[in-house]
């Protein structure tokens, strides 16, 4: 299953993908990345997965262009709870970026997540590493 979306702005688009089979969805984005765009990625995420567990996500971030700053972190991830929080759910999330400042502000991103009980949240520079740890139990 794979469903194509496009921000109101026309400046980011994204593709989500499931393999049902290894049970992750795939999100590809490209474009811009603001903070409203981050919002709409994440209802766009919430329509797709229609139900009350939740995959493992990879978020496919090697080609945006950051416009998201440290102190916005924050307010989407308060936005990410409200959406996916499901009582007793693990959330195992994969972050992929090549570039070496997102790889960065990915890094912060993952120690402020645990605040917001997203506790498995990693980031990668490769996809195969990065879906090897979201199909296994560490």
């Amino acid at each position: 299953m794979t469903q194509q979306f496009s921000d109101s702005s026309n400046e980011l688009a994204f593709d989500i993908s499931i393999d049902k089979s290894a049970d992750i969805m795939s999100v590809r984005v490209s474009g811009l990345l603001t903070k409203q765009g981050v919002f709409e990625l994440l209802d766009a995420i919430k329509k797709v997965q229609q139900r009350k567990t939740n995959y493992a996500r990879l978020y496919d971030l090697s080609k945006v262009d950051l416009d998201v700053g440290v102190q916005e972190f924050e307010d989407i991830l308060s936005y990410a709870r409200k959406q996916f929080s499901v009582p007793n759910v693990e959330h195992k999330v994969a972050l992929l970026a090549t570039d070496k400042f997102v790889l960065q502000l990915m890094a912060i991103y993952k120690t402020l997540s645990h605040q917001y009980t997203f506790h498995q949240v990693e980031y990668f520079s490769s996809e195969d590493k990065a879906r090897h740890w979201l199909s296994h139990d560490f």
